[in-house]
């Protein structure tokens, strides 16, 4: 982003002056993509909107998941003690190699089915949308998206039809193991899918890996009579309270 951002980044591409930045005014055009395009600098505006996105969906996803995740594994023994096995094997091979952390962190399967079904089950996002920049016929249906026409895709209800996926209101993090992975991979979309999905989704999964191998490591979560309060904004589902009691390990690997 920065090797885009240049010193005349207050121009249009095509050098008219119909594109300003807002540090002198509130101007602004869409810039479409042409042919003859060779150049796209980003602006100081389009800069920092990519950083704000970027940590808003590396960061706050990043809490309301985790909270997530230890609300499912407290509710879960069963799952919880399975990760937290896992989690013990990462910690002993750690001691024993000098292989590099993050590239171990790719053993840990069993802790991204967590995620997953976690983010299947509790995601985020209600519905995703998209804009059709031009006609496109859905094969075999007699349907037509028309283009500038938006293309609503209801993600809760996908992650909770049976079609999709077995029991789907269940938690059961083994059905995304690669072994036992049956969905269609469009059916699964907390984060969206093709080149417009969410850019901060990785990142945000390092960052939950992170703090639930110290977490599991350290203590075990268990749940309440409290009942889980969320509510709906904006298209988003905003959990409200995870109430849970945490008990600290007597022993553990350091």
């Amino acid at each position: 982003m920065l090797d885009s951002n240049k010193d005349n980044n207050n121009e249009a591409i095509d050098e008219s002056d119909e594109y300003t930045d807002s540090k002198s005014a509130e101007k602004y055009r869409e810039i479409q993509t042409t042919d003859d395009m060779t150049d796209k600098s980003l602006s100081y505006d389009e800069l920092i909107a990519q950083c704000v996105m970027f940590l808003a969906a590396g960061l706050e996803a990043t809490a309301a998941t985790l909270s997530m995740c230890l609300y499912a594994i407290a509710k879960h023994p069963e799952v919880q003690q399975k990760l937290y096995e896992e989690v013990i094997t990462f910690h002993e091979k750690q001691q024993k190699s000098s292989a590099d952390p993050y590239e171990t962190f790719h053993s840990l399967k069993y802790m991204d089915a967590v995620i997953d079904e976690t983010l299947r089950l509790y995601t985020a996002v209600l519905f995703h949308e998209r804009v059709a920049n031009e006609d496109y016929e859905l094969k075999g249906t007699g349907i037509t998206i028309k283009k500038d026409h938006v293309v609503h895709i209801p993600t809760y209800s996908i992650h909770r039809d049976p079609e999709n996926f077995a029991d789907p209101e269940e938690f059961k993090p083994e059905r995304f193991l690669p072994e036992y992975i049956a969905h269609n991979p469009y059916t699964y979309l907390p984060s969206g899918a093709g080149s417009r999905n969410c850019l901060g989704g990785r990142f945000a999964k390092l960052q939950i890996k992170l703090a639930l191998v110290n977490l599991v490591h350290r203590y075990v979560f268990h749940a309440t009579e409290k009942p889980l309060e969320q509510g709906v904004a904006n298209g988003l589902i905003i959990t409200k309270s995870v109430d849970l009691k945490i008990e600290k390990r007597s022993s553990f690997v350091k």
